[in-house]
């Protein structure tokens, strides 16, 4: 989701660039978690670290794979300035 996002035009919170290691990218998942690739132990480790649950709808977006309709809120998430 990460990558999808940034070559769609988005500027993405993010400390170490989608390696799975800052949790800054961390997203809710609003509709289409069916959608969405399990949570692998890296990710895993991410969102306990959060303390937030791991309930499949906190999801970092640089480990989530998404095959289908998706719908996730993230605050700092910007359209990049055309230059």
């Amino acid at each position: 989701m990460f990558t999808a996002a940034q070559r769609l035009g988005y500027r993405w919170p993010t400390l170490c660039g989608g390696k799975g290691t800052c949790r800054t990218c961390f997203v809710q998942v609003e509709e289409g978690a069916e959608n969405c690739s399990p949570v692998g132990p890296l990710e895993r480790e991410g969102i306990e670290s959060l303390r937030r649950p791991v309930d499949g709808l906190t999801r970092l977006a640089c480990r989530l794979r998404v095959d289908g309709p998706v719908t996730v809120t993230k605050r700092g998430v910007r359209r990049r300035v055309q230059e």
